[in-house]
């Protein structure tokens, strides 16, 4: 090994020094000091390297998410190194320390840390930390039950993300905030929020988003219980997170499967599952990390009819730190399992310790967990002979049930949308109060300096305005130039090239296994003879209003594209076999309805030919896929044309 010497106490020396520096000059002023200065002892380059640690705090949240032990090591063993004379830097310090903590399971320790970062904020607090510090705070939030509260947060991060153009940090946001919406029961909300994230996913490319998105649409179909899709959505999470090689995103992926299988009665693929979580889980030094895995074989136990079992696993997980939410359920099913084993009076202790932490949980009043304890209490006055008490609270909890069933109807949904964007519009409004009155404060400060700095302050502005200027026209170019780059300038839509990338991305991205995959080919009927009778320019008409047609009858995550002529690709991700159907039957008869307009007024219409096909196994790249869509185009052409045309049915 190549060394050098150098003097421990000047290592010490050297280390006491760098702590003074900003990140950008550390490994600067490092190597520099090392060329020049000889000591007492020689140390290998690597070692030196090992004692000082230089770690970019800021950009290390892939590495805390990857191994959160060894992160949170190096970490640690940076703050003893520091002395923290930057307050940016011991800001980013405290963030990636709470965001191991967290992976950690280490909550009292990440409550208290986040609550030290936010005595550091000011109005010069970078927008990135601000953003994961909502985040943060809405994740503990929501881990006490505080949902609205939650939702909050994750709003605010959101809307400083989306004006900074901080996508992945968005769409971290964007899915917390829909994992919140579905613990207060309002999935089509989630799912809403998530498809929209998706499809933002999809283009940002970033294999860690779109398996965190995979998990919370597995979460969300899960409570729905939509349990083959929420099993689908869990295991593209854990292939993606093992990819990436995330162990803390691995167990929570594998815990998500379990409780999957869990819900879904598949009781032996569930404990298989938990148990996996539980050997997989301790990459940290924590014993309360056994909570969650001792809460979800406890309640497969008990729903499995092993009571003897579940009681002893209940005993163990309630003793462990965990969220109070979680700790309600057991209690209610150890009620549950004490009914069934005749111990009444113990079922009664139970129930009456699970209501009094609900009462803990106001967000979760009135909700299908709440109501839950009407239902167990009448099974014990039924025991008890108590039949008109039991009857009377039976009858309070289907009825309480039936009316949370009718508030999830479309027409709540509905309300709720509008709440959701006037909680957006609020969370705005007062984050722009902030900035305003943190403006007032600089420009106060700015006025009680000296004249000189002033004129300096000014000269700085003026030099900033610059530079603004010419970023935004650089910007407003760039925008320009890659708007013009993927749009087709006759139609509108996406240009050949672009829609072609799309539809690879969707085609490698949503196996035939885990999701589906379809494609439609549209094709306009005599095209030829609309430019030969009326004109090339009429024809060009026809294509940009045929274009709006089918664009405004495709769904949001849906893409088009004219990929020839009068020839357009149209790409639509997770759907099924009728819905698919459905929208191409849909553009077929509006555009036949649709009334065209020659040069002398006269008017005309126009009909199309679909041809549709599915990703399926036998399908290995998309030129196959394609391929398949246009026989079923052909076929279409040559049988009467005006007709949608799957290729499954002309080869069966």
């Amino acid at each position: 090994m190549y060394t050098l010497p150098l003097s421990k106490g000047f290592v010490d020396l050297l280390i006491a020094y760098l702590d003074n520096k900003t990140p950008m000059y550390k490994y600067l002023y490092a190597f520099v000091f090392y060329l020049i200065v000889a000591g007492s002892c020689v140390l290998p380059l690597g070692s030196l390297a090992q004692q000082l640690d230089i770690i970019d705090l800021e950009n290390m949240s892939s590495e805390v998410r990857t191994d959160p032990w060894k992160a949170y090591l190096r970490i640690a063993n940076f703050e003893e190194q520091s002395n923290f004379d930057d307050n940016d830097e011991k800001l980013w310090f405290l963030i990636r320390k709470a965001q191991a903590e967290n992976l950690l399971y280490l909550y009292n320790d990440f409550e208290q840390t986040l609550a030290s970062a936010y005595q550091l904020i000011s109005h010069t607090t970078a927008p990135k930390a601000v953003i994961e510090l909502n985040i943060f705070s809405g994740i503990l939030d929501r881990r006490k039950g505080n949902y609205q509260s939650a939702k909050t947060y994750f709003l605010k991060a959101m809307s400083l993300a989306q004006s900074h153009q901080l996508v992945p940090l968005y769409l971290f946001a964007k899915q917390e905030y829909a994992y919140a919406l579905s613990l207060l029961n309002q999935y089509e909300i989630a799912l809403t929020q998530l498809n929209e994230a998706y499809s933002l996913a999809l283009e940002l490319d970033d294999e860690f988003t779109l398996a965190v998105l995979n998990e919370t649409y597995g979460a969300v179909y899960g409570y729905m219980k939509k349990n083959e899709l929420s099993v689908s959505y869990y295991q593209q999470a854990l292939q993606g997170y093992t990819k990436i090689n995330s162990k803390p995103y691995t167990a929570e992926a594998v815990y998500g499967l379990a409780t999957t299988y869990r819900y879904w009665k598949k009781y032996d693929l569930a404990i298989s599952n938990f148990k996996h979580y539980l050997k997989i889980i301790h990459f940290a030094e924590n014993s309360d990390i056994d909570f969650y895995g001792n809460y979800g074989l406890a309640m497969t136990y008990a729903e499995k009819g092993d009571c003897v079992r579940a009681l002893s696993i209940i005993e163990t997980a309630l003793v462990l730190s965990g969220e109070l939410d979680y700790k309600v359920e057991l209690l209610k099913q150890r009620a549950r399992c004490e009914i069934k084993l005749g111990q009444l009076t113990q079922a009664k202790v139970s129930l009456s310790e699970a209501t009094k932490m609900f009462i803990q949980l106001p967000e979760l009043k009135d909700t299908t967990w709440e109501i839950e304890i009407d239902e167990i209490r009448s099974d014990i006055e039924k025991e008890l002979g108590n039949y008109q008490l039991a009857y009377e609270l039976i009858v309070g909890y289907y009825q309480k049930r039936a009316k949370i069933e009718a508030d999830l109807s479309d027409e709540r949904l509905a309300g709720l949308r509008n709440t959701f964007e006037l909680e957006k519009r609020d969370a705005k409004i007062k984050l722009l109060q902030e900035q305003a009155k943190a403006q007032a404060l600089e420009a106060e400060r700015n006025y009680e300096n000296s004249i000189a700095q002033q004129y300096r302050l000014a000269l700085l502005l003026l030099f900033a305005l610059i530079v603004l200027i010419a970023f935004l026209w650089q910007r407003r170019n760039t925008k320009k130039f890659i708007a013009l780059s993927i749009t087709d300038s006759l139609s509108g839509l996406f240009n050949r090239r672009y829609i072609f990338e799309l539809f690879e991305k969707a085609f490698y991205s949503i196996s035939p296994e885990n999701g589906s995959l379809y494609i439609l080919l549209l094709d306009i009927d005599n095209f030829k003879k609309i430019n030969d009778n009326f004109g090339h320019a009429v024809g060009d008409d026809v294509i940009r209003k045929l274009s709006g047609i089918c664009q405004s009858t495709l769904r949001n995550e849906d893409a088009i594209g004219r990929i020839g002529g009068e020839e357009f690709l149209c790409i639509l991700p997770r759907i099924d076999n009728q819905q698919s159907i459905s929208i191409a039957q849909r553009m077929l008869s509006n555009i036949s309805q649709a009334l065209f307009t020659n040069n002398e007024g006269t008017k005309f219409n126009v009909t199309v030919s679909i041809g549709i096909a599915k990703h399926s196994k036998a399908c290995s790249v998309t030129k196959e896929l394609f391929l398949q869509a246009d026989k079923a185009l052909y076929y279409a052409k040559n049988n009467g044309k005006n007709r949608v045309v799957l290729f499954d049915d002309i080869t069966h």
